[in-house]
């Protein structure tokens, strides 16, 4: 199983349960997998569509005056069990 396949399962497996819609480490592997598609709008749609990071993002876009570092992730396992850095 090559990467791309894991990061698409991982994104699949984890889109229905709420407790990782804003987790920052789920929201990486989708961004992750976006990157290693041949149509990463595709992934953007599928993030949009299951309201995935979308408290993140709103929680960061209030906040970004005051805390420049809003949204860095750091390199961790995921819920897949695979690292990611």
């Amino acid at each position: 199983m090559d990467r791309t396949e894991i990061l698409e399962r991982c994104t699949k497996k984890f889109r229905s349960y709420e407790q990782y819609k804003s987790d920052e480490r789920y929201l990486r592997i989708c961004l992750k997998y976006a990157d290693c598609c041949s149509d990463p709008l595709d992934v953007f749609k599928f993030l949009e569509e299951w309201e995935i990071g979308v408290t993140k993002w709103a929680s960061c876009n209030q906040t970004s005056m005051t805390q420049p570092t809003c949204g860095t992730v750091r390199p961790s396992t995921t819920a897949c069990g695979h690292t990611i850095s």
